[in-house]
């Protein structure tokens, strides 16, 4: 277990103050794609300004708004505002689909949508229409235009004027309206919720909203410090991960600013963006999914790329083998992986250093002592926590306050399956430690549930299989995934056709480009008549033999040049 010093302050937004405070002058923000830089001073003065405007709106602790949008520094000067006002900010996945989105919104019944994207002047007036419509709870639609070639609609606010620094310094001149900011600023407690991400994590069946307090993600933050070794203005994140995870939030420019160090932002994730920004402002930390490495390895000039400025580089999400794990060492001299779940916020371990990449393949890191980790029985039908198990023997993988989130939002009884009476939050992955001298390693041995990690995420394929089966032409649809090695995981859907019908596995590909591109399959079976599922004795379909039909289609698939084989 490494040990900590750990004497947090209460709120995530007091890190940037204090940072604005101690180093005015140091470099908080830099966002890329525009090479424009914010020290901690400027930061801090333009979340005040920000702060000002949304109480002006109305908003009061515990509202909730909903932002669709890049990566930015406006949108994260948006998130600390929420911050310090007490309301929870929810950002949503900027690739998925105007119904999709409509559905997380209903959800958590949000007073604000903020649209900071770059979808077509279609999709983001289907999105306000639709939401119009179906979200009784939006009361404000604040769009941003990227150009100012971009359609403003009649529907929505402009949120560049609403949110221009001069029109905002007017509201300073409002002496009740800073009475106002100040009294919400004064009631917000580290037990508080500040962010509502969508977890696609712990059980099958559609992505929950868990609502992560102020505590749980600064233990987070403690702990990603602890992963990189580096404070301060010597910190420099690359941050490309998207911020409707936890990765592109509390991992990357929240523990940024909470280490003092600078955020290096990028609108989404492109590989060459990436090595270019990495190179030209010496960025010293970098973490993201596997897939994504590759993509940066993949690229033609790759050994023109100056990361020489890279200290420390993590991976996780997917499990990766010794060649990958030995590329990853090429990057950096520190290396590793962490275990997390977007209910404990991020990061809950850190890797060992110095560490081989043989020693490092198939864990997922070591214990802080911000945060334990334990290896349980079942929770029993009181919802009380189950046995701990020693070390070696396999059980569920359970994380303990403070990290741990406050449940998912509206769904008590979802809560319940996952928080036990105790407080201890049981993740629906199954692994392990295993003694290793100096320290025990975690090692995961499976999934609770039969999810899909494709490129980064976690897929649900029951959700993927009720898509498929609205095709009128559709009888029956299971979902299951199968090795790939460039997405670390592909969907394969198993479709069974109604009678005397016309449907070929092309028309379902096509179909499903009406859902988030993550989460289509990559292949389609379409079964022969008089062809049936597999099933269990007790006449459930068995996903298992299912999957194990997938990987040999696969392995077929591959030998013929498709599936993966051409993947570099």
């Amino acid at each position: 277990m490494v040990e900590s010093i750990f004497n947090p302050l209460p709120c995530i937004h007091h890190y940037l103050e204090k940072w604005a405070g101690n180093m005015p002058h140091g470099q908080a923000v830099i966002q890329h794609e525009e090479k424009r830089l914010l020290t901690y001073e400027q930061f801090n003065e333009l979340v005040d300004l920000y702060v000002l405007r949304l109480v002006e709106m109305g908003l009061c602790k515990g509202d909730r708004v909903a932002g669709v949008s890049l990566h930015s520094i406006t949108y994260l000067a948006l998130q600390f505002a929420c911050f310090k006002t007490g309301v929870i900010v929810c950002p949503l996945d900027i690739k998925l689909k105007t119904s999709e989105t409509i559905s997380a919104i209903e959800m958590i019944t949000p007073r604000v949508l903020f649209l900071l994207d770059d979808r077509s002047s279609e999709e983001t007036r289907a999105l306000i229409e639709m939401a119009q419509r179906k979200c009784s709870s939006l009361e404000h639609f604040v769009q941003f235009r990227l150009s100012e070639n971009e359609t403003l609609f009649p529907e929505a606010e402009d949120g560049n004027k609403l949110f221009d620094v001069s029109a905002l310094e007017e509201l300073r001149k409002n002496d009740s309206l800073v009475d106002a900011c100040k009294i919400r600023y004064e009631g917000i407690t580290t037990e508080d919720p500040a962010l509502i991400i969508f977890t696609t994590g712990t059980t099958s069946g559609a992505p929950k909203p868990a609502v992560l307090q102020h505590q749980c993600v600064i233990a987070q933050m403690e702990i990603t410090e602890l992963s990189k070794n580096q404070k301060g203005q010597e910190l420099r994140m690359m941050c490309s991960l998207p911020d409707s995870h936890v990765g592109g939030t509390t991992i990357q420019p929240y523990s940024a600013i909470y280490s003092g160090g600078t955020a290096i932002l990028v609108h989404r994730f492109n590989p060459r963006v990436v090595l270019e920004a990495i190179s030209q402002w010496r960025a010293t930390w970098f973490g993201a999914v596997p897939m994504m490495f590759r993509m940066m390895w993949c690229q033609p000039d790759y050994d023109q790329f100056d990361l020489s400025s890279l200290r420390c580089v993590y991976y996780a999400g997917s499990t990766v083998n010794v060649d990958f794990l030995e590329e990853l060492s090429t990057m950096a001299e520190m290396f590793g992986t962490s275990l997390g779940m977007t209910e404990t916020a991020g990061f809950a371990t850190i890797s060992p250093f110095p560490v081989t990449p043989e020693e490092l393949a198939g864990q997922v890191g070591m214990v802080t002592s911000i945060a334990n980790i334990t290896i349980r029985e079942p929770m029993a039908a009181d919802g009380s926590a189950g046995e701990e198990l020693p070390i070696g023997e396999l059980g569920e993988i359970c994380y303990h306050p403070p990290l741990v989130f406050l449940g998912y939002f509206g769904m008590p009884e979802e809560t319940a399956k996952a928080i036990s009476q105790e407080g201890i939050l049981y993740s629906g992955d199954i692994g392990c430690f295993e003694n290793k001298g100096s320290y025990n390693a975690l090692y995961i041995k499976g999934r609770k549930k039969f999810m899909v990690k494709q490129k980064g995420y976690n897929v649900f394929p029951d959700e993927v299989a009720a898509f498929i089966s609205q095709m009128s032409e559709v009888k029956d649809v299971h979902v299951v995934g199968a090795t790939h090695r460039f997405f670390d995981e592909g969907v394969v859907a198993f479709v069974k056709k109604e009678d005397d019908t016309n449907l070929s596995e092309q028309e379902v590909l096509d179909y499903c480009k009406g859902i988030a591109s993550y989460k289509r399959p990559q292949h389609v079976v379409l079964l022969v008549a008089g062809e049936e599922f597999p099933v269990n004795r007790v006449g459930k379909i068995d996903l298992i033999r299912l999957t194990e039909q997938a990987n040999c289609l696969v392995e077929q698939l591959r030998n013929n040049g498709g599936w993966d084989a051409s993947c570099c």
